[in-house]
């Protein structure tokens, strides 16, 4: 999943944020663009995220029982 290799090589998306802010006009005057890339340069690694599949599975039963008519 893409969020865990930004979490464990956030290097690798500095040039990728830098694009994106130089060639979107909606990103043109982002507020935290140069935030987001100060932190992707400290290029600390951060633990995995790990997903609770029956968690999911759980909360989408209680929505269909809350959201059926």
């Amino acid at each position: 999943m893409a969020i865990n290799v930004c979490r464990f090589n956030t290097g690798i998306f500095i040039d990728v944020v830098k694009a994106v802010k130089a060639n979107n006009p909606l990103c043109a005057n982002a507020k935290y663009t140069d935030r987001l890339i100060k932190l992707l340069e400290q290029n600390e690694r951060y633990p995995e995220v790990t997903y609770d599949f029956a968690a999911f599975d759980a909360v989408r039963q209680n929505n269909q029982i809350q959201c059926s008519p």
